[in-house]
């Protein structure tokens, strides 16, 4: 049977372990509460970005409206015009 000594060892190399396996875990998870909350903002700047699209969106549409229109009225002046 093993003295008490070389118990000891291992006991004191197992806390170790411990301790080591405990630090890298709470390394881990404060890269991963940083990941989450650089992934939170990440969403809230592409909802922001798609609302800005949209409203992008909204407006070309507006300005081809428009387009259109005052092509369709030029024809109708050149039309006027060469009479």
């Amino acid at each position: 049977m093993a003295g008490p000594e070389p118990l000891a060892r291992r006991v004191d190399r197992q806390e170790e372990d411990l301790r080591a396996i405990s630090d890298t875990v709470l390394d881990i998870k404060d890269t991963v509460d940083q990941h989450t909350d650089t992934l939170a903002q990440h969403t809230t700047d592409l909802t922001a970005i798609k609302g800005t699209l949209a409203d992008h969106g909204g407006r070309l549409n507006r300005i081809e409206d428009n387009q259109r229109r005052q092509g369709e009225q030029l024809s109708e002046i050149l039309t006027l015009l060469r009479g």
